[in-house]
């Protein structure tokens, strides 16, 4: 729920009103989200993906041999045209990702759109018929792994 409030809010025209945030972060507050974890989730949300979120809660899928960041992780998958990023939400325990790109993907066989904010569920897989799935599991062994 808390992630659609952020993706409600800037359906509009991309920009967060300063009513909208405060009712965000009551949100937030009342469900006992920590703070660098809302600030976290907004960030991800909101920002288009040329702003790379710096995190070691962020995963970068792309077929870019030579990404190199500080604290984001990243997996490589050849051909993958475009980039898949996730962000491990700790609190709830579970992984939120965006696709950007121009290949049609799939997540468990339903359409992903561009941009748009998915659960990365247990058993899930993305795929399309250009790269290998990327499946639940090997997200959480990226993050398993530190």
């Amino acid at each position: 729920m808390f992630v659609q409030l952020f993706e409600f809010s800037k359906s509009e025209n991309n920009d967060i009103s300063a009513v909208e945030l405060e009712f965000i972060i009551t949100v937030a507050e009342v469900f006992k989200i920590p703070d660098e974890e809302h600030i976290r989730l907004k960030e991800f949300i909101i920002n288009s993906m040329d702003n790379m979120l710096s995190s070691d809660k962020i995963l970068v899928i792309d077929s870019n041999k030579k990404f190199k960041h500080e604290r984001v992780k990243h997996l490589y998958k050849e051909s993958l045209d475009g980039q898949i990023r996730i962000l491990f939400v700790i609190s709830a325990g579970l992984y939120l990702f965006r696709y950007t790109g121009k290949s049609e993907m799939y997540l468990n066989g339903q359409i992903i759109q561009n941009e748009k904010v998915y659960i990365f569920n247990t058993g899930s897989a993305i795929r399309n018929p250009l790269i290998s799935p990327v499946y639940y599991s090997d997200v959480v062994g990226v993050f398993m792994k530190t």
